[in-house]
């Protein structure tokens, strides 16, 4: 075995915090890492001054133990530290010996960053309606936007960038629209969005493995010079109409509504969407925009009697403001019970999608879907007040048999066969973005409409979904003891119950509102240690994920 050559140096910036009977090594946000006994012990004997041997030595003379194995676990615990990166100054090598592990060859890509000062090739397998539209893009100064016809934030910034193209034109700046994805399909709906929202600007369109800017977001811009340069980036729909103001020479005032008073739009996911978000095979044919708080919130709807459920939902606050873009898509092929127009021939689901997420909600229940978008933008506009102990959290909640399970967001990636599963085995997707925790209770809060509504629509809307195999009833607003916390945990075993500290130290990371993350691992640890599991699983195929959520219904205690 190799000696470290040097004197182990702790970083000065992490805390060693007791969490019940046990012990987490913090970084901050960065990592959290459980110790046994024997790493608090050599822990705490690390003051930067010490060698290796010294600090085997006094351990050892301490426990009564041979000095040889003391040595040799100090050394292991040491490089394990070295490898999360809490100490410097340690260098352990390999013992030649042991013959070197036999891992699998890895080819990794790397994703070009483009940013301010990233030279460009010629823009060669991009196509236009107007084919002189390339040539512009490949010489000249050119604002590329990064655009997607289905995005809410592209479509919230529409109708400022088309005032901003004469004033870019006077400064000599061409501004340009880039969409990528099957190019049929995204000409279409650009011009749908033409069509319904007045929306039109040049454009060039690419399929996606022919995108400049893979991995980007929109919409996201690109200041181009004439030496084909990049000279200015900026990403999210805040962002990137800031450019355009900032190049065209442009003031932007406050926006107001007719009687002065002010407005606020919604830039959750900081404005941006995911690079290739398709909502085909929809097709949109309007958008409707209310007044909800202080907000003016656009829905794209798929159809007039859509539009016209929401009149009746949010009746009295429709305005007619194109700049609010559309937050949110909603389809409501089913209405009162009864099998509408459909773009999906043969299908019953309802849809609402949320700029800025991935994954829709599809429901056979028009009042389920109308119930989520009105919690979703209650989420976004209003500020809920927190009991103390409530904290909201990244992940995915269910409910069976009134009780919560919190899974990662990475179960989203199972979608859209993530709820029929979850159906089968009794669990009910929660329909909030962000889950509410009771620290102190050990509780999922579900809580109830936020902004104002006519509830005699959802009633009217209803359809029971009590016998289906692929969806179970929606979760009511309550409060629902939480059996289980999940996280995902590379092991050899399927799943794995955590002791309190492992599980505060495996979710804090994803509880939001932390500022302490001490005070906060106490607190996580302590919910642990008196109620709901803390599991670690771990899967290598999609049905051993599906057999793992199986597992976990198990592991739930009884409810009382």
């Amino acid at each position: 075995m190799t000696m470290p050559e040097a004197i182990p140096q702790p970083r000065t910036d992490v805390k060693l915090i007791e969490v019940g009977s046990e012990a987490v090594l913090a970084d901050g946000w960065r990592r959290a890492v459980v110790l046994n006994a024997a790493g608090v012990a050599i822990w705490r004997q690390l003051d930067g001054r010490t060698g290796l041997e010294e600090v085997a030595a006094r351990l050892a003379a301490e426990h009564d133990a041979d000095p040889q194995e003391v040595l040799r676990d100090v050394v292991e615990f040491l490089d394990q530290m070295r490898m999360e990166s809490l100490v410097h100054g340690v260098a352990v090598g390999d013992d030649p010996d042991d013959p070197p592990p036999d891992h699998p060859a890895i080819e990794l890509k790397a994703i070009p960053v483009v940013q301010a000062g990233t030279a460009l090739d010629e823009f060669h397998r991009l196509e236009a309606a107007d084919p002189n539209r390339v040539d512009e893009l490949n010489a000249g100064s050119v604002l590329l936007i990064k655009w997607n016809p289905h995005c809410g934030f592209c479509a919230a910034i529409g109708p400022e960038l088309m005032s901003l193209e004469a004033r870019l034109a006077e400064v000599d700046i061409r501004l340009m629209l880039l969409c990528i994805g099957e190019v049929s399909a995204t000409r279409a709906a650009v011009d749908a969005l033409a069509e319904t929202m007045g929306i039109a600007l040049p454009t060039v369109f690419g399929e996606i493995d022919h995108d400049p800017f893979p991995s980007v977001g929109t919409p996201s811009a690109y200041h181009i010079d004439r030496s084909r340069v990049v000279t200015d980036s900026a990403h999210g729909s805040t962002e990137v109409a800031a450019l355009a103001r900032d190049l065209a020479r442009a003031t932007a005032d406050p926006p107001t509504d007719a009687s002065g008073q002010p407005i606020r739009y919604l830039t959750r996911s900081g404005g941006m969407c995911a690079p290739y978000i398709d909502s085909s095979p929809w097709r949109w044919e309007a958008v409707r925009v209310y007044r909800v708080r202080d907000h003016h919130v656009g829905i794209r709807v798929d159809s007039e009697a859509t539009g016209q459920v929401l009149d009746r939902l949010f009746r009295g606050s429709a305005v007619d403001d194109p700049r609010a873009g559309h937050s949110y898509s909603l389809a409501l092929p089913v209405r009162s019970g009864r099998r509408g127009d459909s773009e999906r021939p043969g299908s019953a689901l309802n849809l609402l999608h949320a700029s800025g997420d991935e994954v829709p909600l599809r429901t056979r229940d028009p009042a389920r879907a109308l119930r989520a978008l009105i919690v979703r933008i209650g989420h976004d506009v209003c500020d809920r007040d927190h009991r103390e102990g409530e904290v909201r959290v990244l992940g995915r909640a269910v409910v069976a048999d009134d009780r919560a399970v919190l899974l990662p967001l990475g179960v989203d990636g199972f979608a859209p066969r993530l709820q029929p599963a979850l159906a089968r085995l009794g669990f009910a997707l929660v329909d909030v973005a962000e889950p509410v925790v009771d620290l102190h209770t050990g509780e999922l809060v579900v809580d109830p409409p936020l902004i104002d509504h006519d509830p005699a629509v959802l009633a009217d809307a209803v359809v029971d979904v009590s016998g289906s195999a692929s969806e179970r009833p929606v979760v009511p607003p309550g409060r629902y003891p939480l059996a289980a916390w999940c996280q995902l945990h590379q092991m050899d075993r399927r799943t794995m119950v955590l002791t309190p500290a492992e599980a505060a130290a495996s979710v804090v990371s994803t509880v939001l509102q932390t500022d302490d993350v001490a005070e906060r691992l106490r607190e996580l640890g302590a919910m642990f240690g008196r109620s709901p599991l803390g599991l670690a699983y771990w899967y290598d195929t999609e049905a051993e994920f599906f057999e793992v959520l199986r597992s976990v219904k198990s592991l739930m205690p009884a409810g009382s």
